[in-house]
């Protein structure tokens, strides 16, 4: 008995090599479980990249399909104001909303270093000068386009000028996947119109599915931010929809700080109205919101840019 355990005590464990691999194999498992449980915006980000800065904004800058009587209203003057909040307040990203092509071209020549992506809204081309161009404007020194895309708001999303569920014309939205030059950081921006009359929630909600179906598809892992008139608050069961399914955040209300008034209507008012923040920057978890500002300088000078304010947001990513 005192011979077998001497024996035991002394003698090599051959199990040790199998030991070895079990414990291995734990340790790659763990690895792994890592890797899935990490953020996926972390995955997508090649690794050691700085943190991403952008100035954000959402802005319906208001078509002109006829000259309106009153001189404020005139794009020739509205130009001109225009250009000069965007020189002062200098985004580096803008979702624009209403614009007409004619126009977009006008007011990038009176801007420096800025490009845009998108298509129009009546024929998903740069051709027609007097289509809605729900376009993307970025500046060049700061952005590098690596995709872009757009899609309607029917049952047929990829033809241009379609529309369904009760609207009487089409409303789209314009996508663009972002390298920020200064850090590397990838990100992706979606900028849509939703349908404005009051009876059709129905059709806002569907666009709103169609959004998060699109946002899942194409930009699954990385940064994103939603900008656009949207046509309802934050508590409308369209966006409520769109924040929930795709996990986005208002930036209004994440914000660490916030500047300016609440709502982002006026309609050419001296104020806005009341309960009209409809004009919306949603963004993803991975994403946080220094400053949050509408811009109201506008109001005070009686210079009306648009029958809406600049919606911004400075974020890190």
């Amino acid at each position: 008995m005192r011979y077998s355990e001497s024996h035991s005590a002394s003698s090599p464990d051959h199990r040790k090599p199998a030991r070895c691999l079990q414990a291995a194999g734990l340790v790659l498992m763990a690895i792994v479980a890592a890797l899935m449980l990490m953020p996926q915006s972390l995955q997508a980000q090649p690794s050691g990249q700085k943190t991403g800065h952008l100035r954000v904004m959402s802005y319906n800058m208001l078509f002109e399909y006829n000259v309106p009587e009153q001189p404020e209203r005139q794009w020739v003057n509205r130009l001109k104001w225009c250009a000069a909040g965007l020189k002062k307040n200098k985004p580096d990203i803008i979702g624009a909303q209403e614009i007409l092509t004619f126009q977009l071209r006008q007011l990038l020549d009176e801007v420096d270093n800025y490009g845009w992506v998108g298509v129009g809204l009546i024929k998903g081309d740069r051709t027609m000068e007097r289509s809605e161009n729900e376009a993307i404007l970025y500046r060049k020194d700061r952005l590098e386009v690596l995709d872009e895309g757009s899609f309607w708001f029917s049952t047929t999303p990829e033809k241009p000028g379609t529309y369904a569920w009760g609207m009487k014309y089409p409303r789209m939205c314009n996508w663009g996947k972002f390298r920020e030059l200064k850090s590397g950081r990838i990100f992706f921006l979606f900028n849509s119109h939703f349908y404005v009359d009051k009876d059709k929630e129905a059709a806002r909600i569907e666009a709103a599915r169609l959004v998060v179906e699109r946002m899942k598809t194409i930009a699954h892992g990385y940064p994103i931010i939603c900008t656009g008139d949207l046509n309802g608050t934050v508590d409308s069961p369209s966006i409520q929809l769109l924040m929930n399914e795709a996990e986005l955040k208002d930036a209004f209300a994440i914000a660490a700080k916030r500047k300016g008034p609440s709502d982002s209507f006026h309609g050419f008012k001296s104020t806005p109205k009341p309960n009209s923040r409809i004009d919306q920057i949603l963004v993803s978890g991975d994403i946080t919101v220094k400053c949050y500002r509408i811009i109201d300088d506008q109001l005070k000078k009686l210079h009306f840019e648009s029958d809406h304010l600049p919606v911004c947001a400075d974020i890190t990513f």
